[in-house]
């Protein structure tokens, strides 16, 4: 409940800043703390994104305060809304922004699931050193499955697909596994495209 309060008081502090002639110093502040570059993204979530998001919307804050926020809110558990429930936010926070979250994170979700649901293909020409499929399953399984990465970032792929490009990736030949990781490398590169695309309904500044 403390920390609410004080979550309140300060969003209160910051919207009343931004009314005035502070306005590009805070703006400044939230840009630094709120970097929406993918080499800005580590497992460790942002705290108070949901506050964020909706300030950034009712204060035209640069595009990547809104970005970063929403990605926070999409990696969160319960999307990140308020445990109390939505009533004290109703004008503010609308059923359009509810299921643009939704819709994205199931965009989200499903690129994980594909990438993680079944190991990696091995080509298989005269040059391929891979091992045998079954056993490259049960290293897969060992590496993604047992040890629960595919739990561990099913909100987050952004995350969840560096770490399989940080694979060992037994079994699968230097070709295959280079193969692989561009194609994890893509696939996250995709998502965070397809993030500012979600976005450009609230057109605000870069």
């Amino acid at each position: 409940m403390a920390a609410t309060q004080h979550a309140e008081r300060y969003f209160t502090y910051l919207r009343s800043q931004l009314s005035s002639d502070a306005r590009r110093y805070i703006v400044h502040q939230l840009a630094q703390e709120w970097v929406a570059g993918l080499s800005d993204i580590s497992p460790r979530p942002l705290p108070f994104a949901f506050e964020t998001f909706l300030l950034a919307k009712e204060h035209e804050l640069p595009s990547c305060v809104l970005k970063r926020a929403f990605y926070e809110l999409l990696r969160k558990e319960g999307l990140g809304l308020p445990s109390e429930g939505l009533p004290h936010y109703d004008h503010k926070f609308t059923r359009g922004d509810y299921f643009l979250l939704v819709r994205t994170r199931e965009t989200f979700d499903m690129t994980w699931l594909k990438a993680v649901i079944r190991k990696p293909e091995a080509h298989r020409d005269e040059s391929c050193v891979c091992v045998p499929g079954d056993a490259q399953t049960r290293y897969w399984a060992a590496s993604v499955i047992d040890v629960g990465l595919d739990i561990q970032y099913l909100h987050d792929p952004v995350c969840g697909l560096l770490e399989l490009m940080r694979l060992e990736l037994a079994g699968y030949c230097d070709r295959c596994a280079g193969k692989a990781r561009t194609a994890w490398k893509e696939a996250r590169l995709q998502l965070w495209v397809h993030l500012d695309q979600v976005l450009t309904r609230y057109q605000y500044p870069q």
